[in-house]
């Protein structure tokens, strides 16, 4: 059936309802992109990973996502579902806020939380049919189906479904209703209620006694059964509200479906010919919260001066971005432009909060039009009021800021980068244009830019666009692409995209790669992106528009996305698209991020010129990734409904504007009018993926007795580079020719879950080494973009008893070797060297993953006082020897018997690690201890820069410690250490302790701590 959603939250608006005439019932649209906010656990956007690093919190929740979502998706379901009431049914919306009554002469909707604002809308609907020939609507009993509730009349259903994304309302008809004239349903609403018409009659707000908008009812779109669109459009008057559908020559059933054509957030300029939309972006996380925050520019706004440009920033939260912006900034100069250009700049000071970039191309300081760029730093607070940083091309003319972008980190020192473009710079050739890239650092962006590029050809105007390229060849840095869109190589003007490859020591001066549309004036490379990672093989991928290209029509428009591989980006394309009509498709290209959670990169297009119904309403087309690549045919598209609204001049992805772990999308229509000319709006979809399971999607043994299958699991990353997670686990006294020497196996992930079978096993082949007794992914350790694992066998015995080993197996696009890259032991008997194992994360920042061996027997000057060692790795895999190595001085502390990556507990780009001490002695015996160290690109620090205990006699506090992720959304990684003793009421209950990290390191005290009230627990 068609979709419609009813969402009000808190009184903001947060979509809509949309009306669905006359429907099968029982059918269904699935697509990855939905009409309105639902919440889910806060995720924070900026997705810029350390280089080689896997973030294991990340990957686990990844692993156990199915089985987790299964049961709390059943326990929505029954929720969901209702339940009946005196005088009919209720049903409540958790994700939504909302609740709703049915009752015979209606519906009636309002919060579903006690604090909430007190408002009330409630619908009955009243008659249907043709003027003359109107058919009056009883008062009728509902009848529930379920989650549906249906209120059944002679000639009409009309009937509601409550789900997570919102209350859907809907009209089926039996046939065509008698009479002449347009199809009708009338209804009424409370007139408390102000409603107020809007989208030149395709949809009501309703606006509260404060004038704030609580509800949207809307964005009606009507098709046949053949598919064709008929004019609809909603009338208010007097507490009544009707569809009026003119459905001359259609083929019934009708049928509205808002699931691919109602955005979940709305924003319009307030000023005629702002063209607010011109450019779009994700802001990434401003304040820190976890929510990701979207830019939008309006470069002809007035506010003093005219055309002086105006930026905006919506703030993301669990029910979705808010209506009024959090921030906004100008230039105070008539006719800059500024917001001509919008972008997240990353996090260029690396404080754990995103920042924003933002071009004036028609700046002037000095020299006429020469253009600025403006980065403004992100903070617990939001952004800045004034820039942090500004740049200028001094010269007249050149347009500087015309383009701007995150160039993510080219040199991989853990600050975020930003590239500029001045596509009319001169340097020996009239408009040829230039590229600028300046660095970030703990201090933030340098003043002078620290690579440059030029096309050396008139009137190329290279740099008309800039961006990120992520990681082409995947070594580790980011690399930058730059269109220059009337370059000449054969063809007038047939344009340019040009790749040049990040390194330790920056960009590279000569480009990695170039591509040409071989067509004359097709400008190729009038937009230019990474497109993620379309077919999961570890390597970003790019994409390029060419707004004009022809292939059977006239100015079509089409795309070009090439693949990255370790020797970069694939010549030729693997994947086109085109509209098959003059519609300038191409002109905005972008990463849509992942919409449907596949673990594929998606993109988006927009073809601003589009026309279906309307002349040049615009359309945007998203494309699904795949391990196959990108999809042929476009997954979902949106339109205006405008006549030359320009829908899709830009589009970007929009982050995780609502924290549901689905990534979202943003298009600019910078012509829409809304009362006035070329105001323009900005629109929000929001991703989202099919049902889960109500029974768990995996589970495996080893058919062996006492094999202790399971002993140890982890993820391990993506081992084959498929975009699936895999898992990892140990049968640590596993007998396969060698008594207890144990073995470690490793799952598969796919789009059905994990296998039933194993792809991958390995042994120690040595009596009662226990292999398998710790597991873990290693993360990335030698940069191939394929995750590695990491295995621990404590009893493991070569020159000396039960010294330990650990081994490392790389990942590769067949899976795991079948021997072991790498293997380390302690060199001292009875260490337990590989006791515990785990990624390090990447400690110095050189964009390889490290890795941490715990051996808590070692003896450093004391029996059993325990040790652990960092080896770091490289593009030749890890290092032979140890980087890093501590320990205590204290009988038999244990000290290693657990270690992990601590995140960035600091927030300044390098990973840090937890070591527990569980059996250490301060005060009272046994009580433990835990430590961290922090990483810099020296590596880490030789003392501790943080470390806890519980104070209580044999509470092992450290027996387990692990990253926590980023509990608070602030941008800084938090720990985890577990206390199994711990008495607090009962005794032996155990405890787990929650630490904060900030920019000053990890607080001195928990933030939160959780027992079991169960003695012996």
């Amino acid at each position: 059936m068609g979709r419609s959603l009813l969402s009000p939250i808190l009184g903001t608006v947060v979509p809509f309802v949309l009306l669905t005439l006359p429907l099968s019932p029982g059918s269904s649209s699935a697509a990855p992109l939905r009409s309105s906010p639902a919440i889910g656990p806060a995720t924070a956007f900026e997705g810029a990973t350390p280089r080689g690093q896997l973030p294991r919190e990340a990957a686990s929740a990844r692993a156990s996502k199915d089985w987790w979502s299964g049961v709390r998706g059943d326990l929505e379901r029954q929720e969901y579902a209702g339940s009946a009431t005196e005088d009919g049914w209720q049903a409540p919306n958790r994700a939504q806020n909302l609740r709703a009554r049915f009752r015979g002469v209606g519906v009636e909707l309002m919060p579903r939380a006690e604090g909430s604002s007190a408002w009330r809308w409630r619908w009955e609907t009243t008659a249907w049919g043709r003027d003359g020939s109107l058919r009056s609507a009883a008062p009728t009993t509902p009848v529930s189906h379920g989650a549906r509730i249906e209120y059944a009349r002679e000639g009409l259903v009309e009937w509601y479904e409550n789900r997570k994304e919102g209350l859907e309302q809907g009209f089926n008809f039996a046939q065509r209703p008698n009479g002449e004239g347009p199809l009708l349903i009338q209804g009424r609403f409370p007139q408390e209620l102000c409603a107020r018409l809007s989208e030149q009659g395709k949809a009501v707000d309703f606006l509260d006694e404060r004038g704030a908008c609580v509800l949207r009812y809307g964005n009606l779109v009507v098709r046949d059964a053949r598919g064709a669109r008929l004019d609809a459009r909603l009338n208010v008057a007097d507490g009544s509200l009707s569809i009026e559908v003119d459905d001359r020559g259609a083929v019934y059933p009708l049928t509205v479906d808002p699931l691919m054509t109602s955005p979940a957030w709305t924003a319009t300029g307030d000023q005629a010919n702002i063209e607010f939309g011109n450019s779009v972006a994700t802001a990434g996380d401003v304040n820190g919260d976890g929510y990701s925050d979207v830019i939008v520019g309006a470069q002809y706004y007035d506010n003093g001066q005219a055309a002086e440009g105006r930026a905006f920033v919506y703030l993301g939260s669990a029910s979705g971005l808010a209506t009024t912006p959090a921030w906004t900034a100008e230039s105070d100069q008539a006719s800059a432009l500024f917001g001509f250009s919008v972008a997240t700049a990353g996090d260029v000071n690396g404080d754990g909060y995103s920042d924003v970039i933002i071009g004036a191309l028609f700046y002037d300081n000095g020299q006429i039009n020469e253009g600025r760029a403006y980065v403004y730093l992100g903070s617990a607070s939001g952004l800045a009021a004034t820039p942090a940083w500004t740049a200028e091309s001094n010269q007249s003319g050149a347009f500087f800021g015309n383009s701007v972008a995150s160039a993510g980190d080219v040199n991989g020192d853990g600050y975020s980068d930003v590239i500029v473009g001045a596509y009319a710079f001169q340097n020996g050739e009239v408009e040829e244009g230039r590229a600028f890239v300046y660095l970030g650092s703990a201090s933030g962006l340098a003043t002078a830019p620290a690579w440059t590029a030029e096309s050396d050809q008139e009137n190329a105007r290279f740099g008309y666009s800039v961006a990120t390229a992520g990681d082409v060849n995947g070594d580790g840095y980011s690399d930058v692409i730059v269109g220059a869109y009337q370059f000449t190589n054969g063809q007038s003007f047939e344009g340019r995209a040009y790749i040049y490859l990040g390194s330790a020591s920056g960009l590279a001066t000569g480009a990695g790669w170039t591509a040409e549309s071989n067509q004359v004036a097709a400008h190729f490379g009038s937009s230019v992106a990474t497109a993620g990672d379309v077919n999961g093989d570890g390597y970003s991928d790019v994409i390029v528009g060419a707004e004009y290209y022809d292939n059977g029509q006239i100015d079509e428009g089409g795309a070009f996305v090439y693949l990255g591989s370790a020797s970069g980006p694939a010549t030729t394309a693997a994947w086109t698209a085109e509209t098959d009509q003059a519609s300038a498709y191409g002109f905005s290209v972008a990463t849509a991020g992942d919409v449907n959670g596949d673990g594929y990169s998606d993109v988006i297009i927009g073809a601003y010129a589009y026309s279906n119904g309307q002349t040049n309403e615009g359309r945007a087309f998203a494309y699904l990734g795949s391990a196959s690549g990108l999809a042929t045919t476009a997954a979902w598209t949106a339109e205006s409904d405008q006549a030359s609204a320009s829908f899709g001049w830009s589009v970007a992805t929009a982050g995780d504007v609502n924290g549901d772990g689905y990534s979202d999308v943003i298009v600019g229509a910078r012509d829409y009018n809304n009362g006035q000319t070329s105001q323009g709006r900005a629109y929000v979809y929001l991703g989202s993926a099919s049902g889960p399971s109500t029974t768990y999607a995996w589970n495996g043994e080893s058919n062996q007795a006492s094999a202790l299958f399971g002993y140890s699991v982890a993820t391990a990353g993506d081992v084959n580079g498929d975009g699936y997670s895999d898992v990892i686990v140990g049968a640590v006294l596993y007998d396969n020719g060698q008594a207890d020497e144990g073995r470690a196996y490793v799952y598969l992930g796919s789009a059905s879950g994990l296998a039933a079978a194993p792809a991958w096993t390995a042994e120690s082949n040595q009596a009662g080494a226990q292999f398998g007794w710790s597991v873990a992914t290693a993360g990335d350790v030698n940069g191939d973009g394929y995750s590695d694992v990491i295995v621990g066998a404590p009893l493991y015995s070569n020159g000396e008893g039960e010294e330990g080993r650990a081994f490392v197996y790389l990942g590769s696009a067949s899976g795991l070797a079948v021997t072991a890259a790498w293997t380390a032991e302690s060199d001292q008997i009875s260490a337990y060297f590989g006791n515990s194992v785990a990624t390090a994360g990447d400690v110095n920042g050189d964009g390889y993953s490290d890795v941490i061996v715990g051996a808590p027997y070692y003896d450093n000057s004391q029996t059993n006082a325990g040790r652990a060692f960092v080896y770091l790795g490289s593009s030749s895999g890890l290092a032979p020897s140890y980087a890093w190595s501590d320990g205590t001085n204290q009988l038999s502390a244990l000290y290693g018997y657990s270690v992990a990556t601590a995140g960035d507990v600091n927030g300044d780009g390098y990973s840090d690690i937890i070591v527990g001490d569980p059996y250490y002695d301060n005060g009272q015996a046994d009580e433990g201890l835990a430590f961290v160290y922090l990483g810099s690109a020296a590596g880490l620090a030789t003392g501790y820069a943080w470390s806890d205990q519980t104070n209580q006699v044999g509470g092992l506090y450290g027996w387990s410690v692990a990253t926590a992720g980023d509990v608070n959304g602030d941008g800084y990684s938090d720990i985890v250490v577990g206390d199994p003793y711990y008495d607090d009421g009962q005794t032996n209950e155990g405890a787990a302790f929650v630490y904060l990290g900030s920019a000053s390191g990890l607080a001195t005290s928990y933030a939160w701590s959780d027992g079991t009230n169960q003695v012996g627990a």
